[in-house]
């Protein structure tokens, strides 16, 4: 299912109805008055508006630095600093800081 139809899927269910309240007919152009909002709230009858979670910061950054790709080359680039290898041999660690921080700059 799309992300679209699930969110949709949400509102939908999120819409209240309310059977025995009186409809107002407003025209388009001054809509309802005062009177009649002040009415809707307080007999308790407004719609609530659908807030979608978004991540912490904390969570993005968890996220991003302790993937499984990260993970895999930081093991490569510590048995290379193990076995002695020369640092020519660790220039792909610059792939490594460069997609953390191209996704941690999508994220944010």
């Amino acid at each position: 299912m799309s992300k679209n139809r699930r969110i949709i899927k949400k509102l939908r269910f999120m819409r209240k109805n309310y059977p025995d309240t009186v409809r107002f007919s407003p025209s388009i152009e001054s809509g309802l008055s005062r009177e009649q909002v002040n009415r809707r709230i307080a007999e308790k009858k407004i719609n609530t508006a659908f807030i979608p979670q978004t991540k912490s910061i904390l969570t993005i950054l968890k996220e991003s630095t302790l993937s499984l790709f990260n993970l895999v080359n930081a093991i490569l680039i510590a048995a290379l600093i193990y076995v002695g290898s020369p640092l020519k041999n660790m220039l792909f660690s610059g792939v490594v800081l460069s997609n953390l921080l191209i996704n941690l700059v999508q994220e944010l």
